[in-house]
């Protein structure tokens, strides 16, 4: 027999155990009121503890009340749960620099998230509801909508990589969209989120460049060795025949044609050792990068004058230190100068920029002119050897090529932009950017401690 102490609704005075789901009795049976009332009959407690109709009536209208109390309770508990679960998906959804959106079948948009709504430069309330015909143009639309008819039609997820031109900018996303299913596994629409991965885009154009560079610059060194013997004898052979011709023969000036040429060649020959960074190696030291640029500027602001090609100078003070080879980073500026003025013919600007970025621990220089620019199909290429967009007998396409890999060579990066931007600081030509790793805190503070002594 059960005992009153084996309940767990002993001391309950508004609850019996039979109605009570998995008591300790030995004889109860699993399931609620309906299923276990059998066996509670023949328990002495419920025959002791029963009344009659109207009172098993009462005592299961009032089971019920608690069976439905808890249930409610419990339904309110979930739907707590499930609105903190929905916040916290809302939350990350905004917080994500990734765009999520979803789609029905029809391509009709149903949610998107903030990312997404910045992506395409409209308020949520001008994309829910809406098509890519009324958010892009007409050819990216039909691309979008072919794209998930596939996805519906085959059920198969699809990545690609998309480009959009923003700004005047290119910028890259890792696409990627998959089908949703209901219960019954049917697709009922796509969900598709894109990654913005122009940073990597970028740093992959840089290591085929580099890469692109020392192959050529193995190539470039090994011919320019090999030229540079047989050159050189003709131009000795050129300058000892001169000496012993006189003034007035013809052939003096078929031998200076011979040198002059020969010289010209061999400038190129210097400049493939250059730009194969295979020539010497010089010793590292602090360079004032001011005063650095200023040297060069100094020397050519006279010729440009000539032109009527002003250069102007926006120095910051405060840029610290760097450690390299003063005469090779004169080089790149002389190079960039140049072209600067090439670009401009007569009659324009050069405005010459240093800035220091302490969270990168950089020195920016840029060179910004207001020449032609460089056509958008070839500014990718400038950097290339041999790539140039000047007269043949005007330039060799090596000067960016070397300036790219001294740049390389102190740690640094160059960077093009053309058209330039337009705002009040940079002419609207083309400007280059050099960024060069500023000197450590030890290097400028011997310096500091030089300076101070009158021993720098």
């Amino acid at each position: 027999q059960c005992s009153r102490t084996d309940c767990p609704a002993y001391g309950d005075r508004y609850q019996r155990c039979w109605y009570v789901k998995g008591t300790r009795c030995p004889q109860c049976t699993d399931g609620e009121y309906a299923e276990k009332i059998t066996a509670c009959q023949n328990c002495a407690v419920y025959r002791s503890g029963s009344g009659d109709e109207i009172q098993s009536l009462a005592e299961s209208f009032d089971a019920m009340a608690r069976s439905l109390k808890r249930h409610i309770a419990g339904l309110r508990e979930a739907e707590r749960v499930v609105r903190e679960q929905k916040e916290l998906l809302r939350t990350i959804l905004n917080a994500t620099p990734d765009f999520v959106c979803l789609q029905d079948r029809n391509g009709i948009y149903r949610s998107v998230n903030p990312a997404f709504c910045r992506l395409t430069e409209l308020p949520r309330e001008q994309i829910i509801g809406f098509t890519d015909q009324n958010l892009f143009s007409p050819k990216r639309a039909g691309r979008y909508q072919e794209e998930n008819r596939q996805v519906v039609e085959t059920g198969v997820h699809l990545q690609r990589e998309d480009r959009l031109r923003r700004n005047g900018r290119d910028q890259w996303f890792h696409v990627v969209k998959l089908p949703v299913r209901d219960v019954d596994g049917r697709i009922i629409g796509i969900l598709w989120s894109g990654r913005d991965i122009t940073e990597m885009k970028v740093l992959q154009a840089r290591l085929m460049q580099t890469q692109k560079m020392e192959s050529l610059g193995q190539l470039a060194a090994g011919v320019a060795h090999e030229i540079n013997t047989p050159l050189g004898i003709i131009l000795g052979y050129a300058q000892l025949l001169g000496e012993d011709i006189a003034e007035d023969n013809p052939m003096r000036q078929d031998l200076e044609i011979i040198e002059r040429q020969s010289k010209i060649c061999r400038k190129i020959v210097a400049d493939l050792l250059s730009f194969s960074r295979r020539a010497e190696t010089r010793r590292h030291v602090p360079v004032d990068m001011n005063g650095c640029i200023d040297e060069v500027v100094t020397v050519v602001a006279h010729t440009f004058q000539m032109d009527r090609v002003r250069i102007e100078k926006d120095y910051d003070e405060e840029i610290p230190l760097m450690i390299g080879d003063r005469d090779r980073l004169r080089q790149v500026f002389m190079n960039l100068l140049n072209n600067a003025r090439d670009a401009i013919g007569k009659d324009g600007l050069i405005r010459v920029r240093t800035r220091y970025e302490p969270s990168a621990g950089d020195i920016v220089i840029s060179i910004s002119d207001t020449g032609c620019g460089v056509p958008a199909q070839h500014i990718d290429h400038i950097f290339d050897p041999f790539f140039t967009t000047k007269a043949v007998d005007k330039g060799t396409g090596l000067g960016l090529a070397v300036s790219f890999g001294i740049v390389q060579e102190h740690g640094g990066r160059i960077e093009a932009e053309s058209p330039a931007q337009p705002d009040a600081d940079t002419p609207c030509g083309t400007t280059f950017r050099i960024y060069l790793p500023a000197a450590g805190e030890e290097i400028q503070e011997e310096q500091q401690d030089g300076r101070d002594t009158g021993t720098g």
